[in-house]
C-alpha cells in the first residue's frame, strides 16, 4: 500500500478508500451478539428505591469478551404483548452491569443479575414475563459501546 491511496482524491488521480489502511473502520457491533434468556423474579428491592431484582442466562454468542452490558427491562403480560411496564431506554436513564468478573467470555453462558422497574401495583410476578433489550456492551479496554 503506498500513501497515494489516501490523499483525498483529484482529477485524474483515483482515490480508493479500500485500499487505504488508514481509514477509520469502527469494530463490529457486539450487541446483537448478547442473548439473554430465562429471566426470573427475585424478592427484594434495590436501595430505597422501587426495583425488581432479576437473574438471567446470559450467553456471549461473539468472538470478543464482554465486561458490561447496558440494557433496557420489559415486563410482558403472559400471553400479551404489550409491555405492562419498561424502564432503561432512555438516555442517561439505561440500566447497565456492573463489570462482569473475569468477564464474559466468547461462547460463555453465566446466570447474571439484573435490576428492573417495580412491577405495577396491579401487577403480580407470576403473570408477567421479563424480557430484558440489551442496548451496548462494552469490550474489556474499550471505552465505547458497542
Amino acid at each position: 500500500m503506498s500513501l497515494i491511496a489516501c490523499l483525498p482524491s483529484t482529477p485524474g488521480n483515483a482515490y480508493d478508500p479500500d485500499e487505504c489502511s488508514l481509514n477509520y473502520r469502527p469494530p463490529p457491533p457486539l450487541k446483537q451478539d448478547v442473548e439473554i434468556t430465562g429471566c426470573s423474579f427475585l424478592p427484594g428491592e434495590v436501595q430505597a428505591g422501587r426495583y425488581a431484582l432479576l437473574n438471567c442466562s446470559v450467553r456471549n454468542k461473539s468472538p470478543e469478551a464482554i465486561e458490561s452490558i447496558k440494557y433496557g427491562v420489559r415486563y410482558i403480560e403472559k400471553g400479551g404483548e404489550v409491555p405492562v411496564a419498561e424502564a432503561g431506554f432512555q438516555g442517561t436513564n439505561r440500566f447497565s452491569t456492573a463489570n462482569i468478573p473475569g468477564n464474559l467470555q466468547p461462547g460463555e453462558m453465566r446466570v447474571l443479575g439484573f435490576v428492573g422497574p417495580a412491577l405495577p401495583e396491579s401487577g403480580n410476578a407470576t403473570l408477567v414475563v421479563p424480557m430484558i433489550d440489551v442496548l451496548g456492551v462494552r469490550a474489556p479496554g474499550g471505552f465505547a459501546l458497542r
